[in-house]
């Protein structure tokens, strides 16, 4: 008989084990979850905010097809001193250089000063003096 005691007691063991284990299992699933939603959310939100970066120098953005504005795109971030800039803003980056003590080593760049950190502002200047499109 203590045999089966003893065997009952175990299995008990085992199965409370098995319960705790399925339960931190499903615990790391839903934190996975959790994490992969923040992600998105982050995503989302970086996408929006660089769009609408994007959009405030197209003129009329409305009437531009999603073809156009991947031309354009295109057209910009094939010149050298784009890739030029972006590869030194990356590299600033890795040394946690502030925006502004950056941007001063750059007097050519950016049209509007040296406490812009909008991307698009980065691109050299045309001789004609281009500006970003103006809304009303």
């Amino acid at each position: 008989m203590p045999d089966t005691s003893k065997l009952e007691k175990l299995n008990r063991e085992l199965e409370k084990s098995e319960k705790k284990l399925r339960k931190a299992i499903n615990d790391e699933k839903a934190l996975q979850h959790q994490l992969k939603q923040l992600t998105r959310k982050e995503r989302t939100h970086r996408l929006c905010t660089r769009g609408g970066m994007l959009e405030s120098f197209l003129q009329e953005p409305e009437r531009l097809t999603d073809d156009d504005v991947m031309l354009l795109l295109k057209l910009i971030f094939h010149r050298q001193d784009t890739q030029d800039i972006l590869k030194k803003l990356l590299e600033r980056e890795k040394s946690r250089v502030p925006i502004k003590q950056y941007l001063q080593k750059f007097p050519k760049w950016g049209r509007f000063g040296v406490t812009s950190v909008t991307p698009f502002l980065l691109l050299p200047v045309h001789p004609e003096g281009c500006t970003p499109a103006r809304r009303t």
